[in-house]
């Protein structure tokens, strides 16, 4: 929060100076003058929404879609958009349709990109939420395994459980929603083997229900 406040003070301050050194400068305020100026409010605007997004929240590389975020987008309109009121201020001869012209083109592209950005971000975001919880299986199963392994006293319980993780890291790390009962059937057996009276036989079990998982997620793709 403090460092959004820091944001917006900076912006604001920069868009103080721009409009006192605007209105200090002794050139005509023609239309075009007027226009350019709005617009460039307008740039200074759109940073809140685009900074108030992304200001303290941590951003993964894999999240900005073509490596680029809004927030830079959003600068990079904001610059361009100086530099044309620069122009036009320092020269009010430019007539009022070019510099609507001049003034809206880089709006509505940097809005088109910006918005661009955003829907491929999420969907990248959203693919990789998905992709996260389907590995998630196999990582559970491999630890619960991994900590029975260290309670074990059963030289023979022992060498089948470490067969089993060899087994799990070699399994399929993508899951997919039609093996959802069979892979709750490995993860009941395998929180289940820590009490079983039979641990070498449930072992081999969930060996031989992986090889089936394993089977079907390679059809399944």
């Amino acid at each position: 929060m403090k460092n959004a406040v820091k944001g917006y003070l900076v912006l604001g301050l920069l868009f103080v100076i721009l409009s006192v050194i605007a209105f200090a400068l002794p050139t005509e305020k023609t239309d075009s003058f007027w226009t350019a100026y709005v617009f460039t409010a307008l740039a200074f605007i759109l940073q809140i929404p685009l900074w108030k997004h992304s200001i303290g929240k941590k951003v993964l590389v894999k999240s900005k879609f073509f490596g680029i975020s809004t927030v830079y987008l959003g600068i990079l309109y904001l610059i361009i958009q100086i530099i044309i009121f620069a122009v036009v201020l320092l020269i009010p001869t430019i007539q009022l349709w070019l510099t609507v012209v001049i003034c809206a083109v880089p709006l509505c592209l940097s809005l088109v990109f910006i918005i661009s950005t955003s829907i491929g971000r999420d969907e990248i975001e959203r693919v990789e939420a998905k992709a996260q919880g389907k590995v998630t299986f196999i990582r559970q199963l491999q630890t619960e395994v991994e900590l029975l392994i260290q309670s074990e006293t059963d030289p023979d319980v022992k060498a089948e459980l470490n067969m089993l993780v060899d087994t799990i890291r070699f399994s399929d790390p993508m899951s997919n929603d039609k093996l959802h009962d069979l892979e709750a059937e490995v993860m009941s057996l395998t929180i289940g083997l820590r009490h079983s009276d039979n641990k070498l036989q449930d072992a081999k079990r969930i060996s031989s229900l992986l090889d089936e998982r394993n089977s079907k997620c390679a059809i399944l793709k």
